[in-house]
Order: C-alpha cells, then sequence, then structure tokens
C-alpha cells in the first residue's frame, strides 16, 4: 500500500498522526495489534491516532488496510508577531491606537503627540446607546472601528446590543485568562490537552479571546468563551494537539447551553496536513462555524493547514492603512480579510498586550461570527454570510494573487455602509 507521508517534514520524537479508513476496525485493535501505545486517540475529528513509532511499526502500519493516511506529527504554533516598540504589558502603555495612526501619517490627534495616556483610560470607554438596539464603543480600538463603517478615521465601534449573546466560541490555542476583568466571567476553561494546567502561562490566547469577546476590546462583547489549551507555554504544540482539540470540541459542544450556535476559532498554524483539512472540515459539517488564520509567512495560503482546509474561514491580515499585512499569507484559501496588525487586546494578569498577525485576523472573524449569530436565525453557510457583506476593494494588495478583496464589516441585514 502506497501511503503519503509529507516528504521534507520534521517529525517530533518519531511520533506520526495515523488515520483509519471510515468504518474500518476500531482503533484499539488496531494499536494492540501492532504494540502501539497512542498518546491521542480521535473518534470524531478523525478516526485513528497518534503515536511514537518505530521504523518497523511505521513499516506495517503502512501495509496495513485499515489504514488510510500517515503524518508526521508537526510543529504547530500561533500565527502572530510582535512589531517593535509596539509590545506593552504594563497597564500605563502608550495609545496604541494614538501611535498607530503617527505610524501611519496621520497627525489629527493630540495622543499621538503625547504619546502617552493614564492607566485609567487606556480602556477603551464603555458603549452607550446609539439608536435602537445599537451601541456605540467611543475611543474604539481602530480595528474595532474598522470594521463597523466603510471608510478609514471613524473612531466609534457600533453594532447590535445582542452582541453574541448566546454563542459559544471556543478558542483552540494556549488557554484563557478566564478570571481578566475585561471578560466579565464569560470565559470558562474547559479542556487542557498540554499536561501543562489550566493557566494561559504563553498569553496569545487570552488575547485572541479577547478580541472575540471581551467587553472593551472584543467584536461579540456577549458571547461565551471556551478554552481549549493546546499550545504550551512556549507558543508551540503538535498537529496531533489540533486534531486531538478539534475532536474535543465535536464532543463536548453538544453537551453545552448554546442556543445560537457554536463558533470555533483556530488562529495556530502547520505545513499543509490532508488530516488536519479533513478534521476541519468535520467541525463546519457538523453545524459550528470555523475561523482559521491564513498564516504570516508572505505566502500562499494553501501551503498551510486549517487555512487551506475547503469549509474553513480563512482570514489574512489588513493593517491600519488599509494595506494587506505583507507578512500575511494570501491567494485563494483566503475567504476575507481583517485587521491584524497592532491590535490591543486582554493579556496575562489584568494587563493589555499588542499583537499583530493572521491570529489577530482570524479573532475578528470569529467574533463577527458569533455576532450574527447571535443576531440572526437561519443563516446558512456562515463564512459566505460574512463574505457577502464585507466591504469590497478597500485594501491595497500588492502581488498577493487571487485574495479576495473583501474587509469583514457588521453591518446587518438591509444596512447600507455609513
Amino acid at each position: 500500500m502506497n501511503l503519503s507521508i509529507p516528504v521534507n517534514s520534521k517529525a517530533v520524537d518519531n511520533k506520526y498522526i495515523i488515520k483509519l479508513k471510515t468504518n474500518s476496525t476500531a482503533v484499539d485493535n488496531v494499536t494492540s495489534s501492532m504494540g502501539v501505545t497512542p498518546y491521542h486517540k480521535f473518534t470524531h475529528a478523525s478516526q485513528g491516532f497518534a503515536a511514537r513509532l518505530t521504523d518497523e511499526q511505521l513499516k506495517k502500519l503502512n501495509n496495513d488496510p485499515n489504514v488510510e493516511r500517515i503524518e508526521k506529527d508537526e510543529m504547530l504554533h500561533a500565527d502572530f508577531y510582535i512589531d517593535e516598540g509596539f509590545a506593552y504589558e504594563d497597564e500605563d502603555a502608550p495609545d496604541e491606537d494614538a501611535v498607530g495612526r503617527a505610524a501611519y501619517g496621520e497627525s489629527n490627534t493630540k495622543e499621538a503627540a503625547r504619546g502617552k495616556r493614564t492607566a485609567r483610560n487606556l480602556v477603551p470607554r464603555t458603549s452607550t446607546k446609539y439608536s435602537k438596539n445599537m451601541l456605540a464603543q467611543e475611543d474604539a480600538p481602530w480595528n474595532l472601528a474598522r470594521i463597523s463603517h466603510r471608510e478609514r478615521h471613524y473612531t466609534n465601534y457600533t453594532y447590535d446590543k445582542s452582541a453574541g449573546t448566546g454563542v459559544c466560541v471556543y478558542v483552540l490555542d494556549s488557554g484563557i485568562n478566564t478570571g481578566h476583568r475585561a471578560f466579565g466571567g464569560r470565559a470558562k476553561f474547559v479542556k487542557d490537552l498540554t499536561d501543562e494546567g489550566t493557566d494561559d502561562n504563553n498569553g496569545h490566547g487570552t488575547h485572541v479571546a479577547g478580541i472575540i469577546g471581551s467587553s472593551s476590546f472584543g467584536v461579540a462583547k456577549n458571547a461565551t468563551l471556551y478554552a481549549v489549551k493546546i499550545l504550551r507555554q512556549d507558543g508551540h504544540g503538535a498537529s496531533s494537539l489540533l486534531v486531538a482539540g478539534m475532536d474535543f470540541v465535536l464532543t463536548d459542544a453538544p453537551t453545552r447551553f448554546c442556543p445560537r450556535g457554536i463558533v470555533v476559532n483556530v488562529s495556530v498554524g502547520n505545513p499543509h496536513s490532508k488530516i488536519i483539512n479533513k478534521a476541519a472540515n468535520r467541525i463546519v459539517r457538523a453545524g459550528y462555524f470555523l475561523a482559521v488564520s491564513a498564516g504570516n509567512y508572505g505566502h500562499d495560503a494553501k501551503t498551510r493547514s486549517p487555512a487551506s482546509a475547503s469549509l474553513a474561514c480563512t482570514a489574512a491580515a489588513t493593517t491600519f492603512n488599509d494595506e494587506l499585512d505583507p507578512k500575511s499569507n494570501f491567494g485563494y484559501a483566503v475567504n476575507v480579510l481583517a485587521p491584524g496588525i497592532r491590535i490591543k487586546s486582554t493579556w496575562k494578569g489584568q494587563k493589555f498586550m499588542t499583537q499583530s498577525g493572521t491570529s489577530m485576523a482570524s479573532a475578528h472573524v470569529a467574533g463577527l461570527g458569533a455576532y450574527y449569530m447571535g443576531l440572526y436565525k437561519n443563516l446558512g453557510t456562515i463564512c459566505s454570510f460574512i463574505t457577502r457583506r464585507a466591504a469590497k476593494n478597500l485594501i491595497k494588495m500588492g502581488a498577493s494573487s487571487g485574495t479576495p478583496n473583501r474587509l469583514i464589516n457588521n453591518r446587518r441585514r438591509g444596512e447600507h455602509f455609513y
């Protein structure tokens, strides 16, 4: 049997992911007959297991008629980076939105000249009533203001007061600092797959979750957030952890009370993997909305997983100046564009951090999916709904062939841009 193992890929300590054929012999039968001890078993996102294999065991599995595919268990990492001069853990930090405007040539703000404001004013103002059923967050982070207006330079984020109520968002990442005040008790830790405990010791997952649903920095401010920890403190994991995380979602989500639906966010990247892509597609076929990051290599997103999964909603990153981030992956695998550069959000402790990358873009898309699911019923394919409502042809794309020029926007049905 000729099974495909990706060439030029790095196996982690001779670890592999084995996908069994549909309706094949149970995992336990295969592993026991081969003398294999799996460290992960998959039953829903994929039927199979992950294990450390000797050369002899690998050879036997290659010839086992129950086996559909074997892939190396490759390194997985968060899709973010930190711009020099824009990473702050202190609450008395420079106003990133003001500094960002200055960096992009905007000079119409006093904060840009001052460069600082007090910790009391670091968190954006609370939302006030804007119109019937609508709220406005004044002096919102630039990225939130950007997705509620067609044009740049607005400073308020306007949104329906439902704000993702009744929607549950699974964040497959480094965990969530559930005690951060910006989550208001809506963030919960549900699964650790790293054996490092329930704390987010890295911060990336908390940052992503804050963009999705925190009160100060979030798109869907009333959504419930569930942390599934697949990244270690160093921000790395393995592709088997991602499959295990998606497998957990498919078993756990039916037990939760989420009357308006389920969203899954994956702001991590891996070299192209058919096993990961099939697992991602199963998430969507189960009726859940899956937002994923395109990656930060400046390459075609078709080379990454789950970015290249056919049913995932893949996000590339844009800048304050309405340009595609040069580091963002691109191409036909991308569905939408979303803010991803110098994004302020929640962090470890009660602190805040500015990060950049398609991780942040994916979080905006996940939050927008939750927002729309809380607002409307019977949306059909959520990614298609988001794509149709996006602002078209606003982003300077450069040589990013095949990338759709669609910047996400939270306008409601029948609502024109303003």
